[in-house]
């Protein structure tokens, strides 16, 4: 059995819940700004959710899925990410927001530090907290059972964010053999807790569902 850890109740696949998001109430006058960097769909879920227009503005992707996100919305990114990791995404736009001033839609918690890099090679940035990772009372899967009594060493299990391994290990401390990462960051997170992962060539939810096909 494959299970998605963090992944929301609208598809089919077999899932755990282990957190849920929450969106913060904010403001922002976007004519202060030129660009807006988003890293995930939350962000953009938190602007739509607050009335926040990101038309004619250079929007900067860290990936594909997240620039198709923005499709649906009626908005094409200025510039989608190349690995969809966040490590090598600040690299990337850097020289592009030289003469730009930015906003960056982001979680309360993250483990990249694409903010404070921005700031410190003299990027015109500013932050805010748009959404946070809250940890459930009691884990989930999609059928409501206790997930512990369902998961076996030949399982695989695929975490989708750094939030979902840590909140996963409040709960359970048995982890199956095969154990897929979606990127650098929720690898590096598994790597805390000396549990090996492997990660697929790029970082979507469809390519960690087709690598743990082949295991």
């Amino acid at each position: 059995m494959i299970y998605v850890v963090g992944l929301k109740n609208e598809t089919n696949i077999k899932s755990i819940f282990v957190n849920e998001i929450k969106y913060f109430d904010f403001k922002c006058d976007l004519d202060d700004f030129t660009s807006i960097i988003f890293t995930s769909k939350n962000a953009i879920k938190a602007c739509e959710i607050n009335n926040i227009d990101l038309k004619n503005k250079k929007i900067f992707s860290i990936g594909s899925a997240t620039s198709e996100y923005l499709k649906t919305l009626g908005l094409n990114a200025f510039y989608t990410g190349i690995t969809a990791h966040a490590s090598e995404f600040k690299n990337e736009i850097l020289p592009m927001l030289k003469n730009e001033k930015c906003v960056y839609f982001k979680a309360s918690k993250t483990v990249s530090d694409l903010d404070e890099f921005l700031a410190n090679n003299n990027i015109n940035i500013t932050s805010i907290n748009a959404y946070e990772n809250i940890r459930l009372k009691t884990p989930l899967d999609n059928d409501f059972k206790p997930f512990a009594e369902n998961i076996n060493n030949d399982d695989i299990l695929i975490f989708l964010a750094p939030s979902g391994v840590k909140d996963y290990t409040y709960f359970f401390d048995f982890f199956p053999k095969n154990i897929i990462a979606i990127g650098k960051s929720t690898q590096k997170e598994l790597n805390k807790y000396n549990i090996n992962s492997i990660i697929p060539a790029y970082p979507t939810l469809q390519n960690c569902l087709d690598l743990a096909k082949t295991i």
